[in-house]
């Protein structure tokens, strides 16, 4: 509401006094200052030609009085007196001293300077400069008022803003704000590079029941996860959207995509490595032997600058993941091959087989794989070329196959 100052105000004469102070005071003093006199003709005048002309000398003759000397400009005593003054040197900067230093600041001027504030206009100054001192107590009494409701009104607006939305508006923009943000986001390459990191970690493990697919605590990307929400909370802050840590599900699914997206280039630079010999882009420019491509696979997923030798890389790779291995490259050169798979991931058919597994017995899986490691000799042993390679051989052990030598092992147990 905005507050009006009285300019008005009833201020009492310096002549006026609330009590006599001497005997004297009691008799009014004269009156020194002549009063103004009536522009009208003296008594007796007719208003007639001769009477307007005696009016006119009489006007005249008042001009030539002396003025009020509590009017003039010599009485302010916050007008300029040019009384006196030397001349200007336009040369001359007034601000600067004639050694060459700037004058020192007044007090209110450097009362100003420290709270770091503008200066008052020069209409406002003077504006403040004519005013009586009661009219000047107002309207500073008026200005902190504001000042306090201002006040007020910002405390009010800040607590809005820490309440939790009550109305769908505010929902609405909370949320659309929020979603903004996280389409904006952008990962840096230091977490790109955690993700592949450890991403390429995870795929050699022999537990691992998915490559591609999730909704397993065993699949790939659920371990990654997982990795990625034991890192402290000031990592998580730096590296990921905001409200992530609180488990928002926007930032949630945010991140979820872009593990996918890492695991992504991850599997495709093993697949280029399981296609060893039967693409150009990876060397060597032949088909290695289980032997020697477990070791090319380890040494990338858990990094080349461990400076291990072979010897040493063989003694880490048991033949369980050597299996494992074996099963990777050989469901990835089926589907390589054949041209009905072209449009098929061979991480989902690797996925496939492996929930197929689970669903029979412990011996089943142990057939499957004795069958698979003959295969990949017969197939890979000797390291052919692309060339040499006999691609009647490159398939994956079938259902019949598997239960066909379970009941051998069963009758010849038997008998």
């Amino acid at each position: 509401m905005p507050l009006f100052i009285n300019q008005h105000s009833n201020r009492a004469s310096p002549r006026q006094s609330s009590a006599p102070d001497s005997p004297h005071s009691l008799h009014p003093e004269p009156d020194t200052h002549p009063q103004p006199r009536p522009n009208r003709l003296p008594e007796g005048l007719e208003e007639t030609d001769d009477g307007r002309r005696q009016r006119r000398r009489l006007e005249a003759h008042e001009s030539d009085l002396p003025s009020d000397p509590l009017a003039s400009d010599d009485s302010n005593p916050f007008a300029s007196s040019p009384r006196n003054e030397p001349p200007i040197d336009p040369n001359i900067d007034p601000n600067i001293e004639a050694d060459g230093t700037p004058p020192p600041l007044d007090p209110l001027a450097h009362f100003i300077e420290i709270l770091g504030v503008a200066d008052i206009p020069d209409s406002l100054d003077q504006l403040i400069t004519a005013m009586s001192a009661s009219d000047r107590t107002v309207a500073t009494m008026t200005v902190l008022t504001a000042v306090v409701m201002e006040l007020h009104n910002l405390k009010e607006a800040v607590s809005a803003l820490a309440r939790p939305p009550t109305s769908s508006a505010e929902v609405t923009s909370v949320t659309v704000s929020h979603t903004t943000h996280l389409v904006s986001f952008v990962y840096s390459n230091e977490l790109k590079t955690y993700l592949r990191q450890i991403g390429r970690e995870f795929l050699l493990e022999l537990d691992l029941e998915s490559y591609s697919s999730s909704g397993s605590d065993r699949s790939l990307q659920q371990r990654v996860l997982n990795q990625l929400n034991a890192r402290s909370p000031a990592y998580k802050r730096a590296q990921l959207p905001p409200k992530y840590i609180t488990g928002d599900p926007q930032s949630v699914a945010h991140v979820v995509t872009e593990i996918r997206t890492q695991l992504k280039h991850v599997r495709n630079k093993v697949r280029n490595i399981l296609l060893t010999g039967l693409i150009p882009s990876v060397s060597p420019d032949y088909i290695p032997n289980i032997t020697e491509l477990s070791r090319i696979l380890w040494k990338h997923c858990m990094g080349s600058k461990t400076g291990w030798t072979d010897d040493q890389v063989d003694e880490k790779i048991d033949p369980k993941l050597k299996i494992r291995i074996a099963h990777l490259r050989m469901a990835t050169m089926v589907n390589f091959l054949d041209p009905d798979s072209r449009h098929i991931s061979q991480w989902d058919q690797i996925d496939s087989q492996l929930h197929l597994m689970r669903q029979h017995p412990s011996n089943y899986t142990k057939v499957w794989h004795r069958l698979l490691s003959r295969i990949d000799l017969q197939a890979f042993g000797k390291s052919p070329t692309s060339e040499e390679l006999e691609r009647e051989l490159v398939r994956c052990p079938t259902h019949e196959e598997v239960v066909a030598k379970m009941a051998v092992a069963v009758s010849a147990t038997v008998t």
